[in-house]
């Protein structure tokens, strides 16, 4: 069984801590919670394009700066 726990302390620190996950599967793991996130975001924000309409666009652009600051 493989495990993720990750847990945000009051402090905003974050821990996190794996069990039977070599570094490729964790990269994985978190990858795919990122692009689910995203891909809720987006759907989220296209609700709203009456009030923004280049909203998607926006959401878009966002996260691919958020992204990049993250990994680099």
């Amino acid at each position: 069984m493989h495990t993720v726990s990750i847990k945000i302390t009051d402090n905003n620190n974050v821990e996190v801590k794996t069990s039977g996950l070599d570094y490729q599967q964790f990269l994985q793991v978190v990858l795919t919670a990122i692009e689910g996130a995203a891909d809720t975001l987006i759907r989220e924000a296209k609700k709203h394009v009456d009030e923004v309409p280049d909203i998607e666009q926006q959401c878009r652009d966002a996260l691919f700066d958020l992204t990049n600051m993250a990994f680099s």
